[in-house]
């Protein structure tokens, strides 16, 4: 239900406030907040809503829906410092690419989870590659912000296999939380 709570807020966003919402090199702190739920135009917003609404429910599986969703929030925030650009860059990519990272890792890394169609997970793995790739030649996508993103996600896809295999080895824990 949360995923979708996010979607009415990209949808409610886009269509009462301009791209101001977005934040560049010189933009107030609190743009670095509000760029993540702006979109560049309406096809910009359809996409991000459907990959964000796929990963959420992807990713939700294995990390609680509302530790999830202030993962997202706090990292996208946090890396916009990191990559500011003279361009204004909006869009919940940022959070998609977190989520897309977590979910490599917890896919590739944890044992209990297993690829019943390898075809299309490297399609997928694929197909995120390209998107990566396309936003780095693309002059108005924040490619800096997505690999960052991208890569904070893994890392903390990797810090949850990490806590889950350490309360599976305790004596007090017999089997980890779904």
């Amino acid at each position: 239900m949360i995923k979708y709570l996010f979607v009415f807020v990209f949808i409610f966003v886009f269509a009462w406030f301009d791209k101001s919402l977005g934040y560049t090199t010189t933009s107030p702190v609190y743009t670095h907040f509000t760029y993540m739920f702006q979109h560049a135009g309406i096809i910009h917003l359809i996409i991000n809503s459907l990959a964000f609404i796929g990963m959420f429910r992807a990713v939700e599986k294995y990390i609680n829906k509302w530790i999830l969703s202030g993962i997202c929030i706090f990292f996208a925030f946090l890396l916009s410092f990191f990559s500011s650009y003279d361009i204004p860059t909006v869009g919940a990519s940022s959070m998609i690419y977190i989520m897309i990272g977590m979910f490599l890792s917890i896919t590739l890394f944890y044992k209990k989870v297993k690829i019943n169609d390898k075809r299309k997970y490297l399609l997928f793995i694929t197909s995120i590659f390209l998107s990566l790739l396309v936003s780095a030649f693309k002059h108005n996508s924040n490619f800096l912000l997505h690999v960052l993103s991208i890569s904070s996600g893994i890392i903390i896809g990797l810090i949850f296999l990490i806590k889950k295999s350490f309360i599976a080895k305790t004596k007090y824990v017999k089997t980890l939380p779904n």
